[in-house]
């Protein structure tokens, strides 16, 4: 808003100065009794005056252009990135102006640079350092336009949308690396929950990012009759998570009611950035 009000000031001050150099010019061009290198120097003055006033007034239009921008930006995707670096600028209304770089991973799996300036508070101040992750929102035709936000500023369900686009690029990446299909996302996401018990745990001897992976026999109870059936999957299974793995032991699981030959196991180890089983 600060913003807009200079703008408005600029271009009523280019206006008024441009009326009146022009109608003091008209007035001397107009009296006989001026010489008339006089005349042409008035002239000279004048068309420096409105060459002055035009460039105030592309000055004072570029805020206006930037809200559009703005507001392009505002309905750009939603997604969080890292704070690569922090330059301090003035301080307004006695809060930090900052000119932040952060890197971040559009929806579509590209990583982009940008850097957008932000005015926080002190107690926000603190929390914007290299390595800090922080949200923003940013252009799709132009990833390298962009809008911050803080943590404290956004809704629960922006920060949802965040989330939900982070995991969208992680199970790109991982179909990209053959790490799942489609297929098995496709029933993480939208599968019936259910719970099953693990009747055996085999090695398969491959190691996958240091872990192991084990093919799991589980029998799953549907929830809506009770019935039950079993199926096969193939986890990665941290070595800290073994126990949660044994003969016996109770997990959450999805399926899909008209392919249950393929399930997916829901923990909590399973959600922190490991595909879903194959």
């Amino acid at each position: 808003m600060e913003r807009v009000l200079r703008a408005i000031c600029l271009i009523v001050g280019a206006v008024a100065a441009s009326y009146t150099v022009y109608e003091v010019t008209m007035m001397v061009w107009r009296n006989p009794a001026v010489e008339d290198s006089t005349k042409s120097i008035f002239t000279f003055v004048a068309a420096l005056v409105y060459l002055i006033a035009i460039v105030m007034f592309v000055i004072a239009l570029k805020p206006f252009f930037q809200i559009k921008i703005k507001k392009n930006i505002k309905n750009g995707p939603l997604v969080k990135g890292t704070v690569i670096s922090v330059r301090e600028g003035a301080f307004i209304n006695y809060r930090p102006e900052l000119f932040i770089t952060v890197q971040f991973t559009t929806t579509d799996g590209k990583q982009v640079t940008a850097t957008d300036r932000l005015v926080t508070s002190w107690i926000g101040l603190a929390r914007i350092h290299p390595g800090a992750g922080i949200y923003l929102r940013y252009n799709p035709k132009n990833p390298q336009k962009i809008i911050l936000a803080l943590e404290d500023d956004m809704t629960t369900d922006e920060a949802n949308v965040v989330q939900a686009n982070m995991q969208a690029v992680l199970d790109r990446r991982l179909i990209e690396r053959g790490a799942t299909s489609q297929e098995m996302i496709d029933i993480a996401n939208s599968g019936v929950k259910a719970q099953g018990v693990i009747l055996s745990a085999q090695p398969t001897g491959n190691i996958i990012n240091g872990m192991g992976e084990m093919t799991l026999h589980i029998k799953v109870t549907r929830p809506d009759n009770g019935g039950t059936f079993e199926s096969a999957v193939n986890k990665v299974v941290p070595r800290n998570c073994l126990s949660d793995v044994q003969p016996g032991s109770v997990i959450d699981v999805r399926y899909l009611p008209g392919n249950e030959g393929k399930i997916v196991i829901v923990t909590k180890w399973s959600q922190a950035g490991q595909p879903p089983g194959r």
